[in-house]
């Protein structure tokens, strides 16, 4: 089981599909391969969260909301961990295509 847990008491079950995929990604030792899954879920999770305030009462929608911004903050730091990692790659893949080019 993953170290990840993105549901709250407010959770809706649609919900807790996508923030089990998500947490099982991330868990992975290779998440970094899985970036693109990784934005699939999260644009899916907006999506759905979008949708179901849109069916809460205004302070039932301000309770869901008030939970879901701890799990975003935790995806955020996540996702900029992930950006990171992509980015440090690109460089050295970069660099390597650079040195590659001047022993040719």
């Amino acid at each position: 089981m993953s170290n990840y847990d993105f549901d709250h008491s407010l959770t809706p079950s649609e919900l807790r599909e996508i923030n089990l995929s998500l947490a099982t990604l991330f868990a992975s030792e290779d998440y970094r391969e899985h970036d693109e899954a990784i934005s699939k879920l999260i644009a899916d999770r907006d999506n759905l969260i979008c949708a179901y305030l849109k069916t809460l009462s205004p302070d039932d929608a301000n309770a869901f909301a008030q939970q879901e911004m701890e799990v975003n903050r935790t995806l955020t730091a996540l996702t900029k961990d992930l950006v990171n990692a992509l980015r440090t790659e690109a460089v050295t893949l970069n660099r390597n295509r650079a040195a590659l080019k001047k022993y040719r």
